[in-house]
């Protein structure tokens, strides 16, 4: 019988705090974690709305918050430490997804090559930073020449292609180490031309003079020699006309007054 004081239940089968998550909870929670990614911008939280946009670690979030993120970041308090990494437009790719009806009826993104729908538990999914278009991993990686198969644009296949949303630690610290190259290619995560640096701005203003080609001497001296045997540099003499406007500079004024004397008083040389 119960509740007669021969057994004494311990703390730990009574409290459940300090349980340790088994397998099958972690794994849960991971897929639920990583749908959330897929369905919500990663810096307003809100249900993701076309146009959808990607950064260089491959993270989700909807055109209009980075819009209000770079135009005010006070609107996010945890911007900081979540974006960092975006500091204009060209930090950031629009992406181009193919859209099919779901079984529901419902729009979905697909794969416009394998046509599995994209979404975190359907495998791999990356795009191309050169132009956005969304494709399977396992399209991509099959693909003998490195063009898009919706725009043909032509893509390297180490800068190029960038994972979305990725889970495996190899994949992330793959972005992570793009992002260190990016800068010193001079390119942003777009393929954009990066800002210059303000220390290179001061420079470029500490010393303006352009240095000058090795062949502008002689190219100079050609041109020069060449107007003055078109007669270009010759100084041509005035007209009797023009020369009537000047008085000789020997001449004395005397028949001025006060009040013409000073009118024409250029002289000719």
């Amino acid at each position: 019988m119960g509740n007669d004081g021969g057994s004494i239940p311990k703390r730990s089968e009574l409290v459940s705090a300090n349980k340790k998550p088994s397998a099958r909870d972690e794994a849960d929670r991971a897929q639920a974690q990583q749908e959330a990614f897929w369905k919500s911008c990663t810096l307003s939280k809100k249900t993701l709305e076309d146009p959808i946009v990607s950064c260089a670690l491959g993270r989700l979030y909807n055109k209009d918050a980075i819009l209000q993120y770079l135009i005010s970041p006070e609107t996010y308090g945890d911007a900081d430490e979540l974006v960092p990494h975006i500091t204009s437009l060209k930090d950031v790719v629009e992406l181009k997804f193919t859209k099919a009806k779901g079984e529901e009826g419902n729009d979905v993104w697909i794969c416009p090559v394998t046509r599995k729908e994209v979404k975190g538990a359907g495998g791999k999914f990356v795009y191309l930073s050169v132009c956005g278009h969304v494709f399977s991993d396992q399209a991509i990686s099959n693909i003998e020449e490195k063009v898009c198969l919706e725009c043909a644009a032509a893509y390297d296949s180490k800068m190029d292609v960038i994972v979305i949303n990725p889970v495996k630690e190899a994949d992330i610290e793959a972005a992570k180490e793009r992002m260190k190259i990016l800068p010193e290619k001079g390119i942003t995560h777009s393929g954009k031309a990066a800002k210059k640096s303000k220390k290179r701005k001061a420079a470029a203003v500490a010393d303006p003079t352009p240095v000058p080609s090795a062949d502008v001497p002689e190219f100079a001296t050609k041109i020069a020699a060449k107007l003055k045997e078109e007669g270009h540099l010759n100084k041509k003499p005035m007209s009797a006309a023009v020369k009537s406007l000047y008085r000789d500079k020997n001449d004395k004024d005397e028949g001025s007054n006060w009040i013409s004397r000073g009118t024409f008083n250029r002289s000719v040389a």
